[in-house]
């Protein structure tokens, strides 16, 4: 697996996103939202997407 691989594509389902998306949180501090996972499926588009600034919840404080 690779940051070019599509998680969907490699098996990742919706209830996976949720997971995925608690453990980034934990991990990173960021509130992400599931539809950014969905808009940026591989390592390497979520971690451009939490570049440009994309990828948190919006209602959430420094997001």
């Amino acid at each position: 697996m690779g940051t070019h691989d599509d998680f969907f594509r490699l098996g990742g389902n919706s209830f996976d996103a949720i997971r995925l998306a608690a453990r980034i949180r934990e991990a990173l501090g960021v509130a992400v939202t599931v539809p950014s996972l969905f808009k940026a499926p591989t390592v390497a588009s979520f971690a451009e997407l939490l570049a440009q600034g994309g990828g948190g919840d919006p209602s959430s404080p420094g997001a």
